[in-house]
């Protein structure tokens, strides 16, 4: 979850998805948080307000251990909260730490600009729009994600593969979807915003077209 800080008010841009490269745990990327299942929907609806409700209590908190006024910070923060399952709740109960609300494990607290935070930014400011909470969760809600490696196919040039993408979101972005080239290297840094499925099938369709030419010209040589 990643919130403002503002004039004494901690406002929730709600939780995001870590994108997991397939076989193992490492996070690749972020996308705006999508239930994958009926029971992850009833979760979010169950904790999400709760999740926000707690950071903004455990940030105020830590502001008076620091002795800072509250009222005068102004940035972002990230928390990644582990949500107890019902055997973890069992064990809970056991050891009578079970509270009303359930007992959260707060896995890590980031006070910084993270991949997520940074790329909706970049989104607005590709847009030309100004840098407000609400239009930061404008963009969520219309969808974002992004990648922290893509992996481009063979020997392809990443500024050849920057250019293309380049050329295809100046016709995209007009219906509102962005194709961004975040850092132009293989593997390649992406942001993809607005209908985000289309946005990827668009970035295979350049990677596949510019594999073939290549594959082409070695053959002739």
């Amino acid at each position: 979850m990643s919130v403002v800080i503002m004039d004494d008010h901690v406002e929730s841009l709600g939780w995001n998805s870590q994108l997991q490269k397939e076989g193992s745990k490492a996070c690749v990327g972020t996308s705006t948080y999508l239930p994958k299942n009926p029971h992850l929907q009833r979760l979010q609806q169950q904790y999400e307000e709760q999740t926000a409700a707690f950071f903004d209590m455990f940030l105020r908190k830590t502001a008076q251990k620091c002795d800072v006024n509250f009222a005068s910070i102004r940035g972002v923060a990230n928390l990644d909260i582990m949500i107890p399952g019902a055997m973890e709740q069992r064990v809970q109960k056991r050891r009578k730490q079970l509270t009303a609300h359930h007992l959260h494990y707060l896995a890590e607290c980031n006070p910084r600009w993270t991949n997520y935070t940074d790329a909706i930014m970049t989104v607005l400011g590709a847009n030309r729009k100004e840098q407000t909470i609400y239009n930061m969760k404008e963009v969520i809600q219309e969808g974002i994600c992004t990648f922290d490696k893509y992996p481009l196919p063979g020997k392809l040039d990443p500024q050849v593969v920057r250019a293309c993408i380049a050329d295809r979101d100046s016709v995209l972005q007009r219906d509102g979807t962005r194709v961004i080239c975040r850092m132009a290297k293989n593997p390649m840094g992406l942001i993809l915003a607005g209908d985000v499925k289309q946005a990827e099938q668009e970035v295979q369709s350049i990677l596949a077209t510019l594999s073939a030419k290549e594959s082409k010209s070695i053959s002739v040589y």
